[in-house]
């Protein structure tokens, strides 16, 4: 009978663990357009507790990156860009994983 309330803690001791070293997701990113040349440059150091970056350049490119500053050429006009980020371990909670911004490309 001990050895079944010794596992019961265990098992129950690690779900706190677990659940309380997971930190919310809250996406954010700063755009630098670089005026004349179409350039845009991305960043998204501010994003917190964030690993996974997957961006959607409303451009019909899509990239998924590690690493938190892109950078994108555009033609004029004006676009949605999405950025969905994620935990390492592919868990988000649902806080805030995702943030679009609009541009205007002249």
């Amino acid at each position: 009978m001990a050895k079944k309330n010794i596992i019961i803690v265990l098992v129950f001791g690690s779900f706190i663990l677990m659940h309380s070293c997971t930190k919310p997701v809250k996406a954010c990113f700063d755009v630098e357009i670089i005026e004349g040349s179409g350039q845009v440059n991305f960043d998204a150091s501010c994003t917190e507790n964030s690993f996974l970056y997957e961006w959607d350049f409303g451009n019909g490119v899509i990239e998924t990156t590690w690493e938190p500053m892109v950078s994108q050429e555009y033609e004029p006009g004006t676009y949605t860009v999405l950025l969905r980020v994620e935990r390492k371990d592919g868990s988000n909670r649902k806080d805030e994983p995702e943030l679009r911004k609009t541009l205007i490309i002249d």
